[in-house]
């Protein structure tokens, strides 16, 4: 390329951001979606499309302020896919409550202070929330969460029972294993979560220990997340024999960072192996800018080349365990990196799979800032498949052993079914 034509392109190159950087807020949201949106082409896209341009629509009487927050939020919650939401620097706290399932289901465990009166530990089916049927309440507030799948919906539906910006006070009917109905009132309030783990190990017998992953996006209020992750890591793992039995319980974790997977798997897995199949977005067409870019002397291309993503062996835990047998707990709760995870342990055929189908969630997401406003919009940049090759995205993974919990079930069925395994 000669120097004319580098100038040529720098100065086109700088036609389009200029383009960009006068766009208002709306349209360059919208542009956001045509052009940066990977998952746009997977799983519905004429739907994706149709509802972005019922935002497009929207945007002609409507602004992107605080005041049409929610109707937005709406539109980018059709879409269907767990990652695309709008996220603002303004936005008021979720409010906490400490009433707890059990993990990955629908049940009721306990809830200790928020709830008036107390539920005391146990098991129960939940059957109004506020005067109404919960399966009635799950449907009437599925659109405030954003979700892949409609298992990975139900999901989130129900713990806005937990965490909520809106919900204050409201009431609980619910029923024990006897049958016996009780009600109570639930107090939400704002909770310092800062002092959460991320990985906890719980010994559950003399010859089973559980790993609980919380989560593998390990801040907590500090600033380096791997280090978190791996100092947590290594202090539970310090507790493990090389002759336990080993569950490790993905049921409610909302993924994170790909490097603490890594480092987990390392602890199981003694060689580099595949993870992701993926293919990163480079631009999309069409969208607000293809006039422009068709000018350009060079091609923009749609899409990068396919890529596999190995385990980083450099990433070794201090403690490993890899002739333990192994059990992974999933539902609809483990999303993101967290399928990325599970479907390691699954491909690489280290662990036996319990439980339902992961939530069904993936693609490299990044927040693109709004300029002009406290806005920005998260977004997967490329598609991304499991290591044998199959879509994440609105499928999940699949467990060995499909298990459904159910009340008449004692405890944590499942848990008790891998212990027992």
């Amino acid at each position: 390329m000669g120097l004319k034509d580098y100038k040529i392109n720098l100065l086109l190159l700088g036609l389009v951001f200029l383009f960009t950087a006068c766009q208002k807020p709306e349209e360059l949201l919208i542009s956001l979606l045509k052009n940066q949106y990977a998952n746009l082409y997977v799983n519905n896209e004429p739907h994706k499309r149709e509802v972005i341009q019922q935002l497009e629509t929207y945007f002609k009487t409507h602004s992107l302020s605080s005041e049409n927050e929610h109707d937005i939020s709406l539109f980018l919650n059709q879409i269907n896919d767990g990652h695309v939401h709008l996220k603002n620097k303004l936005a008021a706290p979720s409010k906490h409550s400490d009433l707890k399932m059990v993990p990955g289901t629908f049940f009721i465990k306990e809830c200790e202070n928020s709830c008036i009166p107390k539920i005391p530990e146990g098991k129960y089916e939940i059957l109004e929330v506020d005067g109404m049927p919960f399966s009635r309440w799950l449907s009437l507030n599925e659109r405030e969460v954003y979700a892949s799948s409609p298992w990975g919906r139900r999901f989130r539906t129900s713990r806005l029972l937990t965490s909520n910006k809106l919900l204050n006070h409201y009431s609980l009917k619910y029923k024990n294993t006897k049958g016996v109905v009780f009600s109570s009132q639930v107090i939400s309030q704002l909770i310092d979560r800062s002092i959460d783990k991320c990985v906890e190990g719980k010994r559950l017998n003399p010859k089973t220990f559980q790993i609980i992953i919380k989560t593998l996006w390990c801040d907590n209020n500090r600033l380096d997340l791997t280090k978190n992750f791996i100092s947590e890591w290594d202090k539970m793992a310090e507790r493990i024999s090389a002759q336990d039995k080993i569950i490790i319980d993905l049921r409610e974790n909302n993924g994170g960072d790909d490097k603490e997977l890594m480092y987990a798997l390392n602890a199981f897995i003694k060689n580099a192996a595949p993870i992701y199949h993926y293919q990163y977005l480079n631009v999309n067409q069409p969208g607000k800018l293809e006039k422009i870019m068709h000018l350009l002397p060079f091609k923009f291309k749609l899409w990068g080349p396919k890529g596999i993503d190995y385990i980083d062996t450099s990433l070794k835990p201090k403690h490993t365990f890899y002739e333990n047998k192994l059990s992974v707990l999933i539902s609809a709760g483990c999303f993101s990196s967290c399928e990325g995870l599970a479907a390691g342990f699954k491909n690489l055929t280290r662990a036996k799979l319990w439980g339902t189908k992961t939530h069904g969630g993936a693609g490299e997401p990044v927040f693109f800032d709004i300029p002009k406003t406290t806005y920005s919009i998260n977004l997967p940049t490329c598609v991304t498949w499991q290591g044998n090759k199959e879509l994440i995205e609105g499928i999940g993974v699949s467990p060995h052993q499909t298990f459904e919990d159910s009340l008449n079930l004692p405890g944590d069925a499942l848990l008790s079914a891998a212990i027992n395994d």
